[in-house]
């Protein structure tokens, strides 16, 4: 019990200089509850994960907030997925109470409050958003998951987001600064999660291949795996339980790879 709830937390050496830099400016306490907005929800994520008996292998702590990496997500059930992602988001729901809170103690003035209910409403929205790797897209994708297998999944997720990306782009709601790099961040990461798909598939067979899986059965024809059943594949007459499907689906990839290495050195 105490092993699942011991967080390793990095800390980067540019974090520390940041934190030096802004005690010496008149903005720290503007940055320092904008981090822990972001921490907050962050913690939540790990909170939740943790109940859930997922594991968080680190917490990196950057300047503008925590960044959790919680291990395997994405390949649990949807529930569970569902559990830890709308952590996140609930903290915004939460944040006024607190800066109510704060305020009636002195701590923060009538117009820092004003300024952080803003900021807390546009990063639940901005967090919201059906765009992944955000949450919102997130919850979109496991939502898409109870109806389709994995790849079909994945590509309908990316493929949402790309058209809500484009919509936003052209929306002109983001073009100021902060909204381009928050943009470019997220072009480059659906990018590069449709880069790794095929890579990220193998990852997420693997892991079903070594954990027990007791949903509920879904016979079925696709060459894929749902991810909240168990699955057996029709072959003729026959069905094929899911971790004989895997197996082959590793050991037809382990020939095909040894074929590439002969095919090279021929």
């Amino acid at each position: 019990m105490k092993k699942r709830w011991h967080w390793e937390i990095k800390i980067p050496i540019l974090t520390l200089v940041y934190f030096v830099i802004m005690i010496g400016s008149g903005m720290f306490k503007s940055c320092f509850f904008l981090f822990m907005i972001i921490s907050f929800h962050e913690m939540c994520h790990c909170i939740a994960a943790t109940l859930l008996k997922m594991k968080v292998e680190a917490i990196t702590i950057y300047p503008f907030g925590m960044q959790a990496n919680i291990q395997n997500l994405g390949f649990y059930s949807s529930f569970k997925e569902l559990i830890v992602l709308i952590a996140g988001p609930m903290t915004h729901l939460i944040n006024p109470f607190i800066f109510a809170f704060l305020l009636n103690l002195g701590v923060i003035s009538p117009s820092m409050q004003s300024w952080l209910l803003n900021i807390n409403k546009g990063m639940l929205i901005m967090n919201l958003l059906p765009i992944y790797p955000l949450d919102g897209g997130r919850i979109i994708n496991e939502i898409i998951h109870l109806f389709f297998p994995y790849s079909i999944s994945e590509k309908i997720t990316y493929s949402l987001s790309f058209v809500n990306l484009i919509f936003l782009l052209f929306s002109k709601t983001m073009n100021d600064a902060a909204g381009f790099v928050v943009m470019m961040f997220i072009w480059f990461n659906l990018i590069k999660s449709m880069k790794d798909l095929s890579i990220v598939k193998r990852q997420f067979y693997r892991f079903r291949l070594n954990h027990e899986n007791s949903n509920k059965k879904r016979i079925h024809s696709y060459n894929d795996l749902y991810k909240n059943s168990y699955n057996q594949f029709r072959d003729g007459s026959n069905l094929i339980e899911e971790k004989d499907w895997l197996l082959q689906q590793f050991h037809e990839n382990s020939q095909q790879i040894l074929q590439k290495n002969l095919n090279g050195m021929l």
